[in-house]
């Protein structure tokens, strides 16, 4: 027994010196392992997050093409033409605006002398493009809200009757589904900086914008860059896709 009793703390002592030396070994091999999962996942997502103004993108172009489809609606309206052209205002917008609100949008009527008589202010260029047949859809900045409207020519082919469309914003609403595509935050600044929508915070929403403004990064930008937040220690990963001169759409990651 006394033999055994002096065995026992000799094994103990090899035991926990075997289990010091595996750990010695096994901790740093897990930190890099962990190193190693943090950078597969920060990389997964800084390449889905590249994608994401692709998203938007393919948004923008469904939504011309039903923007264009619902302005043909409302330049063919029965007796909007006759009545722009005759001066009863009040009486096209009237009639314009009762097909518009069937596709939750607002109605864009510009008269035969150019006047516009309802909606966002449209681009000479795009009124000229109406001028030879065609149906523009555009993006504007009016009223503190980017927006999408599209526009048909009023009249037989040939013939200049004035112009009518139908005209979209680009608000809350869109930022959410923008955001479940992507999968990321999304912020919606206007044509000047200001902040329109997002789905983070209040605070969180102002940092992004403080920090772009910054960055000078409010131009498109082709890859990911990650950007660092005001009054934080932490930066943020960005993808910027700007639409038309309306706005930029800020898709971001912590």
């Amino acid at each position: 027994m006394p033999r055994s009793s002096g065995r026992v703390p000799l094994l103990a002592a090899l035991l926990l010196a075997l289990a010091a030396a595996l750990a010695v070994a096994l901790v740093p091999a897990g930190l890099a392992l962990d190193r190693r999962i943090d950078e597969v996942l920060r990389s997964t997502a800084v390449e889905d997050l590249g994608r994401a103004p692709m998203i938007l993108e393919d948004r923008n172009a469904a939504r011309g093409e039903a923007l264009s489809m619902h302005a043909v609606s409302v330049a063919t309206v029965p007796g909007l033409a006759d009545a722009l052209a005759e001066g009863r205002t009040d009486e096209a917008v009237a009639r314009a605006s009762e097909t518009a609100a069937m596709y939750g949008e607002e109605p864009v009527l510009v008269a035969p002398d150019g006047t516009q008589v309802a909606g966002p202010p449209v681009p000479g260029e795009a009124l000229d493009a109406v001028r030879r047949g065609e149906t523009p859809v555009r993006f504007v900045y009016d009223a503190g809200m980017p927006r999408s409207l599209a526009l048909a020519p009023l009249g037989a082919p040939g013939e200049w009757r004035g112009a009518a469309g139908t005209s979209s914003a680009m608000d809350e609403a869109m930022v959410t589904t923008l955001a479940a595509l992507a999968r990321a935050d999304v912020t919606l600044l206007g044509a000047d900086g200001a902040l329109v929508a997002s789905t983070l915070d209040s605070e969180g929403a102002e940092r992004i914008s403080l920090a772009l403004a910054s960055a000078s990064r409010r131009a498109a930008s082709d890859k990911v860059d990650e950007l660092e937040m005001p009054g934080t220690d932490s930066g943020t990963w960005v993808a910027v896709a700007p639409v038309a001169d309306a706005g930029t759409v800020v898709f971001s990651r912590a």
